[in-house]
């Protein structure tokens, strides 16, 4: 790779870090020193403030491998900073050093428990880990420290939701609209934990709100149907899919559903579209493969779903319960 190469490919790894920090939820601002014996001089820590600074200059212009440079040296000369530990560990969270930006992020959160930026940004990086339970008391820190803020109750929602407390989630996600939240995202996370705890009216209302808000919300439509779908209204479903494929002509879910809709009418050509269009467009997508056996079987051809069957067995990150399926109509195909 040749200098103008390699500067390419440098400045591509930074702008890809840069979108990850975004969605992490790095936001600048500043925080109280940990309580150390050995106080640095305050000469020290104007030097300290200044490099932190141009650190998120850096960040902000997309040199994200100079500031974290810049960070590291910094913590050097005043180790323990919460400010500096927290820029850095989301800047390590964000590249391949996952692990060590985390346990970055959660000494800085406990060491300035009071600052939002410094429990925001951990609370982000376990919402993005799946790491939802733990996610909760950061977020409850958010919301405590700044309760005017809309977004902090949504993501304190997604985290309660994502650890499989409904009720709770409810709560949060109606505090973040009754502080001014109107997004579509907000309301489909409402429905689908409104769903979760058993009120379908009220899911359904929040899903016809998202949809309201967006039409164009591929995801929206598609939660929509299948709760449309799941309390007998196939017909209303299947227009629900047809808007969110119209939206996102390559929604997996969406595509995923009509087809198995179309499956269950009996109009296997048309379930073979949408199947076939799945698979380009997805060909990792696991329940696609049990679809498409499905299809094959409806087609006559065995030896067809034979193969889609065999296919899903062999996919790596295919859910254990599809696999078991997948093994339970090879035997009965007779394999």
């Amino acid at each position: 790779m040749g200098p103008s190469q390699a500067s390419a490919a440098s400045a591509s790894d930074d702008e890809q870090r840069r979108e990850a920090l975004r969605s992490l939820g790095y936001v600048s601002g500043g925080a109280p020193g940990l309580a150390r014996k050995n106080r640095p001089d305050p000469k020290t820590r104007f030097d300290v403030h200044l490099d932190y600074m141009k650190a998120l200059e850096l960040v902000d212009s997309g040199k994200t491998s100079e500031a974290e440079t810049l960070l590291a040296k910094t913590l050097a000369r005043d180790p323990g900073n919460p400010a500096v530990t927290s820029l850095l560990g989301s800047l390590r969270f964000s590249s391949t050093r996952r692990a060590e930006g985390l346990a970055q992020l959660r000494a800085a959160a406990a060491a300035a428990p009071g600052v939002w930026t410094n429990q925001w940004n951990l609370a982000n990086a376990l919402l993005e880990q799946g790491l939802f339970e733990d996610a909760v008391a950061p977020l409850r820190a958010v919301v405590a420290i700044g309760p005017e803020i809309p977004e902090s109750y949504y993501a304190l929602g997604n985290a309660l939701a994502g650890a499989g407390h409904a009720a709770d989630a409810v709560l949060a996600y109606r505090q973040a609209a009754g502080r001014g939240l109107k997004t579509a995202a907000l309301n489909v996370a409402l429905g689908a934990a409104l769903e979760d705890g058993k009120d379908v009216a009220g899911a359904e209302a929040a899903f016809r709100e998202s949809v309201r808000i967006d039409p164009s919300c591929a995801d929206c439509w598609n939660k929509l149907g299948i709760l449309l779908d799941r309390t007998g209204r196939r017909p209303d479903a299947m227009e629900a899919f047809e808007k969110a494929i119209a939206a996102d002509p390559g929604h997996p879910d969406a595509l995923f559903n009509r087809g198995r809709i179309r499956l269950l009418g009996g109009d296997a050509k048309a379930a073979r579209a949408d199947v076939d269009a799945l698979l380009a467009r997805h060909p990792d997508y696991a329940a696609a493969r049990l679809l498409e056996a499905n299809v094959c079987e409806a087609e006559g051809n065995r030896a067809g779903a034979r193969a889609a069957l065999r296919e899903l067995i062999a996919l790596p990150g295919a859910a254990p319960n599809l696999k078991a399926a997948g093994r339970a109509m090879l035997a009965k195909l007779g394999e």
